[in-house]
């Protein structure tokens, strides 16, 4: 009596155990270097992106001039629009220093007056 298996789209006769074994083994091949090759993607998308260089805003010119009351106020009112105005642009803002003080990283955070529910931190 003769065996047959399906191997993709076709059946096959297995002669005896080690022939199943071969296809067992190419399967197992072929998974693990898919899964190294997809690994291996990830990791090296994930280490671009960590080390993608950061945009300078030292020398960029303003694109809006204000000051801390009138930014906070606006962010108040309606969030949505005012992210959609100031989100991903230089604004250049002015006001009362609030607090000025150190994060974890010892670099220089100030605080500028805004109203009572919030400032500006810069």
């Amino acid at each position: 009596m003769k065996t047959y298996t399906k191997f993709g789209s076709k059946f096959i006769h297995i002669a005896n155990k080690t022939t199943m074994s071969i296809f067992k083994k190419k399967f197992f091949k072929w998974a693990a270097l898919s899964v190294l090759a997809i690994g291996l993607t990830g990791g090296i998308v994930a280490y671009k992106m960590y080390n993608k260089p950061h945009r300078s805003v030292a020398d960029a010119k303003a694109s809006v001039t204000m000051q801390a009351l009138q930014l906070v106020t606006e962010y108040e009112t309606d969030e949505a629009a005012s992210n959609a105005k100031y989100l991903d642009k230089v604004v250049r803002v002015s006001g009362e220093v609030a607090e000025n003080a150190k994060n974890q990283k010892g670099e220089t955070v100030i605080t500028l007056k805004g109203t009572d529910m919030g400032g500006v931190i810069c």
